[in-house]
């Protein structure tokens, strides 16, 4: 019996074996298509997930893949975002995004569109759009999400601003700017 396993799949530093490779759309949907007229295509996750450890940071959150085509450099660029669900979010932050929507009725892709997805892997490719890295990056979101502190940990922009202050704004109204510069002192 053969127990060696060949890892010939890898994105954002983790590999695995074809068996484990799925496509995109067994566990996301699509929500922008990419088209003459679009040079983004967008898939968000059909599962809801829950962070419960942490008395202060209950909240439910999707995960979002994204590729963006730049025709001038032919290069694409695939993100996987963490979006945190309209329910989870502060009152403050639920009335910005129902003023910038013009409805009550905000879906997740209204919470991505407001500027609240956090960045959990980035990576590029020469050329076109390329759906295999979709399928790639979907394939590692499980593994991903079971270290859900360690991408949170992560900065989240220039000045160090990591993904739990980003959330601890996104759920309790924290100035996020204020205390990054805080734990910097």
């Amino acid at each position: 019996m053969n127990m060696e396993t060949e890892f010939t799949n890898t994105i954002f530093g983790i590999s695995f074996p074809d068996k484990d490779l799925k496509k995109v759309e067994d566990d996301f949907e699509l929500e922008r298509s990419m088209d003459a007229y679009d040079d983004v295509e967008i898939y968000i996750s059909k599962n809801v997930y829950k962070h419960d450890e942490d008395d202060d940071f209950n909240f439910s959150y999707r995960y979002a893949i994204e590729a963006y085509y730049s025709e001038e450099e032919n290069k694409t660029y695939y993100t996987l975002y963490l979006i945190p669900e309209f329910a989870s979010l502060s009152d403050k932050k639920k009335k910005s995004i129902i003023d910038f929507v013009g409805d009550e009725n905000v879906q997740i892709s209204d919470v991505f569109d407001f500027g609240m997805p956090l960045v959990f892997g980035r990576t590029e490719k020469d050329g076109e759009y390329d759906k295999h890295i979709m399928d790639l990056i979907s394939s590692v979101v499980s593994t991903i999400d079971r270290f859900i502190g360690f991408y949170l940990d992560k900065p989240q922009n220039r000045i160090g601003t990591d993904g739990w202050l980003m959330l601890d704004e996104y759920l309790h109204d924290v100035d996020s700017l204020k205390a990054t510069l805080e734990k910097y002192k």
